[in-house]
């Protein structure tokens, strides 16, 4: 006689019990808790009591991203804010992309060094920039960058936030003027 592996011991007692007349057994109705029923009632208890504050955390956050999700959007700024950032981007020596030095060098090169934009000091980068940049440009221009930040669209916007549309529009214009000399200078003595 041939002997059963248990898997298909458990295959025929399967196909034994949905061969019984009736209405199918679920999957689950073999299954018991491993908690008493006490024990589950405290647990249920103690996380009723901590959900009440994961809702007012859950209801502030909420807030917030309605907040700034109904922000209007001034397209103008969003605009002249790629532009320069599209500048920038193929003027970074880095190969990574824009970096805090390349900006300041822009504000530099323009003469743009009154403009109230702010950089992220070493501690905020550490924190993943979850706060705003708080290095104003003057302290940037003599303590330096740190350059371990790839500056993005959304970066770049929280560093000039400050800055206002009408001097964003003329440092674009300065900043390509800029570029273009220095690629014509560059021609000439290539």
């Amino acid at each position: 006689m041939k002997q059963l592996s248990e898997a298909d011991e458990k295959s025929e007692s399967l196909s034994s019990t949905n061969d019984q007349p009736g209405p199918p057994r679920p999957a689950f109705a073999n299954w018991a808790p491993k908690l008493s029923m006490d024990e589950m009632l405290k647990l249920l208890r103690s996380d009723r009591e901590q959900l009440t504050s994961l809702l007012d955390v859950i209801d502030e956050q909420v807030g917030d991203a309605r907040k700034l999700s109904q922000r209007p959007i001034d397209m103008r700024r969003v605009e002249i804010l790629n532009r320069l950032l599209e500048l920038l981007t193929e003027q970074s020596p880095s190969s990574i992309g824009v970096l805090q030095s390349t900006i300041v060098s822009m504000f530099t090169n323009t003469y743009f060094l009154d403009a109230p934009a702010l950089f992220y000091l070493p501690e905020e980068i550490d924190e993943g920039c979850t706060r705003g940049p708080s290095q104003m440009l003057i302290s940037a221009l003599e303590l330096g960058v740190d350059d371990r930040l790839v500056v993005t669209s959304e970066t770049f916007a929280l560093m000039v936030e400050a800055v206002p549309n009408f001097e964003l529009a003329r440092m674009l214009d300065t900043y390509t003027d800029y570029v273009q000399a220095m690629e014509v200078a560059w021609q000439v003595t290539a």
